[in-house]
């Protein structure tokens, strides 16, 4: 059996996406091909690694399955011992998937496994979290790292994960790995992060109060609304879909897209965005207005301001808090490192979006002040004289 170290270099090899274009090879003969691009990648010391490994050197890529809805699945096959690793590619689309999904490629990879094999699933980030579904439908292990733990992951999976990151609050099945290096120099791959000993298993650790704190965070932060997210982070667009989950994990995972720069121009189009459903919503309020009629004005007319005012509140209020848990993400995962100062943009934010609802409480007052002016008018003026000869 492979050392979890060895399952992590698999993952990896798998994230570098050239495995798609190779056909059935051993992993010696897929280093070997794939050199020239693996050094492109910066990914020589990867390379290196694997080939160090006596164990790896013994198994040998199958095939790659992939279907219409779930992730890209290796097949890597010890043939003496007649072990079978799967191995799911760390792509972004992999958050888009379900329970549904995964149980559909459990279908298609049963007509795969070779019989009698022992078989293990292994992914990384949002893929080891599929991983673990994918063992699950299977009734297999899965050894998954740094997976989101917002909810416990199915069946008989790990997931190791450095004992800094943050993960969610269902910690029964992660198993913290000490961490290797120093916080400037954790950009790199996670195998270089994680500490292992010399036969490649995990060097256990305690969860730091850093990864604690982040734990409590994600419990308490809000979701971000798909459109501010996009005004952020361009992921959303470009895969053709809004991430189910953006939350806290997803602004951990994207935090290296954020600067001074995108974060100024991201917080006035999200101001833009603000005014725009204000300007809606009193266009809304209007024409209600309009329909009431004179007998019902003084009952319909407070209970209808007092709603499209509180639906003023609530639509900003999103905004706001959406905001805030980009910015309150982004200042705790860059905490240590000084990467960006988010402080001034929270308080400015909150300054804008204040003096926006006080504004706008003024202009829905001059709406309802006016309809009532113009049903005064209706009120006394002076009836109509009509004669019949």
């Amino acid at each position: 059996m492979l050392s979890e170290r060895e399952y992590l270099w698999l993952c990896e090899l798998a994230h570098t996406n050239l495995l798609r274009t190779q056909r059935s090879a051993s992993i010696l003969e897929l280093l070997t091909i794939l050199q020239p691009e693996m050094a492109a990648k910066g990914c020589l010391d990867l390379a290196q690694n694997m080939r160090s490994s006596q164990r790896l050197m013994k198994y040998k890529l199958l095939e790659l399955v992939e279907g219409p809805s779930y992730p890209e699945l290796y097949l890597f096959h010890h043939e003496d011992a007649n072990v079978m690793v799967i191995v799911l590619q760390d792509l972004p689309a992999a958050r888009l998937h379900t329970v549904y999904d995964m149980n559909r490629a459990a279908q298609d990879l049963k007509l795969r496994l070779i019989d009698g094999a022992r078989c293990i699933c292994t992914g990384m980030g949002y893929s080891g979290w599929r991983a673990a579904q994918l063992a699950d439908a299977l009734d297999i292990e899965a050894v998954v790292f740094g997976a989101p733990s917002v909810e416990e992951l199915p069946g008989k999976a790990v997931n190791y994960v450095c004992a800094d990151d943050p993960v969610g609050d269902a910690t029964a099945k992660v198993a913290f790995v000490k961490q290797r290096v120093e916080d400037d120099e954790a950009e790199g791959p996670l195998s270089n992060r994680l500490a292992f000993s010399d036969d490649g298993r995990p060097i256990l650790s305690e969860q730091s109060e850093f990864s604690r704190f982040v734990s409590w965070f994600y419990s308490s932060a809000g979701a971000v609304e798909p459109e501010i997210w996009r005004y952020f982070f361009s992921e959303a667009e470009e895969e053709g879909g809004v991430l189910p989950d953006l939350g806290v994990y997803s602004v951990y995972l994207h935090i290296g897209e954020l600067s001074e720069g995108t974060i100024s121009q991201s917080i006035e189009h999200t101001i833009r965005h603000a005014r725009q459903l204000l300007e809606a919503n009193r266009c809304e309020l209007e024409l209600e207005l309009a329909k009431i009629t004179d007998e019902d004005y003084q009952k319909a007319v407070p209970a209808c301001a007092e709603a499209y005012a509180q639906q003023a509140a609530e639509r900003v209020g999103l905004i706001f808090d959406s905001v805030q848990t980009i910015l309150m993400g982004a200042a705790l995962f860059t905490l240590d490192r000084e990467m960006l100062q988010v402080e001034p943009w929270m308080a400015g934010f909150g300054s804008r979006i204040s003096e926006l609802m006080v504004q706008e409480q003024e202009k829905l007052q001059e709406i309802l002040d006016l309809a009532i002016s113009r049903h005064l008018e209706r009120q006394l003026s002076a009836p109509e004289l009509s004669l019949e000869w």
